[in-house]
């Protein structure tokens, strides 16, 4: 199984990062605008991806101002199969300089793929958002689309 791993600093207290993160109007602003559903413990969340495509995650984990993790379940295109039973985890945690480290793991790949290359590609402009959403107060909410084989 493969994991990908990513780590941002966030010039923002810990709590502002997690709840952008972790709350519907948060997603809609740094993620994709095109994300309905329930952000809380065993809730699901519909991520649409453009082109009439879309993947479910289940809430799996929320622990508040620590992390959050969504269990990818159901996808109704083929290269999003390649993504259900993967686990994507956000957590958070105060750094030395008194900002948010925020790391996000896309763990139980079961294989490299051109689709896991694309959705690695595409969480680099994600928490770049992100980041500029928690210092800048706006964010980047286009809707994602990603890229077929």
């Amino acid at each position: 199984m493969d994991t990908l791993v990513q780590t941002i600093s966030i010039q923002k207290p810990l709590s502002e990062v997690f709840e952008a993160f972790s709350s519907l109007g948060g997603m809609r602003s740094w993620w994709t605008n095109a994300i309905s559903g329930n952000p809380d413990k065993g809730g699901e969340l519909k991520l649409e991806l453009g082109m009439n495509r879309h993947i479910v995650f289940k809430v799996s984990t929320l622990k508040k101002n620590v992390s959050m993790s969504l269990s990818s379940i159901s996808s109704n295109f083929s290269e999003g199969e390649e993504s259900i039973g993967t686990l994507l985890t956000f957590t958070v945690a105060a750094n030395a300089a008194r900002n948010t480290t925020l790391t996000l793991s896309h763990a139980n790949w079961k294989e490299k793929t051109a689709f896991q290359k694309s959705n690695s590609k595409q969480w680099l402009v994600r928490l770049e958002s992100l980041k500029k959403l928690c210092e800048t107060g706006k964010g980047d909410t286009e809707i994602v689309i990603l890229a077929r084989k």
